[in-house]
Formats: structure tokens, C-alpha cells, sequence
């Protein structure tokens, strides 16, 4: 019903909006805006970059999500 683009747009719409919106039942926490949103990524990747194993399954995430759009999309031509 819809092609690879598509669903891409809207699968990687999905992931943004969980990423921006609070979990259910909790509030925004009160941060200084941009430069907080900023300092945190930062922390984060450098908490990742401190576990291999969650960069390694983050590449193989990557890898299988990439192969199986490549083949939705080859097979719907």
C-alpha cells in the first residue's frame, strides 16, 4: 500500500516524536533548553561509547534494518 520511502519517513517520525515527548504519567523536567538537551546527548553518547557491546548491537540493528528495507524495496519494484 505504501512504498519503502514511506514507510522510512514515517517509521523514523515515529522515533523522533517518542524521543521528544516525556513518558507517560511523568512531567518535562524543568532544563535550561537547547544547551541542557545538548549536555545530556553528550553525556549519553559518552555513556554509550563506554559499553562496546551497545555500540556493536546498535550497528547490527543498523545493519539488519538496512538490509531489510533494501530488500522490501528490490521486491516491490
Amino acid at each position: 500500500m505504501l512504498d519503502a520511502w514511506m514507510l522510512l519517513i514515517g517509521a523514523g517520525l515515529l522515533w523522533l516524536l517518542a524521543a521528544i515527548l516525556p513518558p507517560r504519567g511523568r512531567r518535562a523536567p524543568e532544563t535550561g533548553g537547547t544547551v541542557a538537551f545538548f549536555k545530556e546527548f553528550g553525556e549519553g553518547v559518552r555513556e554509550a561509547r563506554r559499553h562496546p557491546w551497545f555500540l556493536a548491537g546498535l550497528g547490527a540493528l543498523t545493519a539488519v534494518i538496512c538490509t531489510g528495507y533494501s530488500a522490501t524495496g528490490w521486491r516491490s519494484r
